[in-house]
């Protein structure tokens, strides 16, 4: 019975992350917002999620140089976001590592929905200082709870509930076992 719970639970799991293109909503990969020149190079840019809402919104930047053909590693990117308003309201360091060092990141936490304008700056030894201007839409955070995740809750709820009598229920059944073999 209880393992019929957890199956159950699992596959609820899995059914539930489904997206109609057959995807899981966990592992989408980033939304191209922008792919264009900014001075002599080309660069995307991209967000998760998909969709963005007020709070954090992720970004990647990638930059090709079309004359060599190769993806710039040694850049210095900045994101500044202005707000609707066409003020510059936050900023941020897109950084890239070791392990990807083609592939700059940084996050962006928006206080506010609107129509926003994202600047990419671009700083590279070999061209100076270039920029890339986009627009994006931020939406308002959700403010009810989702069909899913109540469902979810109600889901990992009865799981541990039957985790818990299963567990009691087990408890019991050998203390009266060993108290009648006694």
């Amino acid at each position: 019975m209880f393992s019929g719970v957890i199956v159950i639970a699992l596959l609820s799991v899995f059914i539930m992350g489904q997206t109609p293109g057959g995807r899981t909503n966990v592992f989408d990969a980033p939304l191209q917002l922008y792919k264009g020149p900014a001075g002599p190079y080309e660069i995307i840019i991209t967000i998760q999620p998909h969709k963005p809402k007020v709070g954090t919104v992720h970004f990647g930047v990638t930059i090709l140089d079309p004359a060599t053909q190769s993806l710039v590693e040694d850049a210095k990117v900045l994101i500044v976001a202005y707000n609707p308003e066409g003020e510059p309201t936050y900023q941020t360091p897109a950084l890239n590592d070791p392990a990807t060092p083609i592939h700059y990141k940084g996050n962006i936490i928006f206080r506010s929905s609107g129509q926003w304008s994202l600047l990419t700056k671009i700083e590279t030894a070999k061209h100076g200082t270039v920029t890339a201007s986009t627009p994006i839409n931020i939406a308002e955070a959700a403010s009810t709870a989702s069909v899913e995740g109540l469902v979810m809750l109600v889901l990992v709820t009865l799981a541990l509930g039957g985790g818990t009598a299963y567990v009691i229920f087990s408890i019991r059944r050998a203390q009266r076992s060993r108290a009648s073999s006694q």
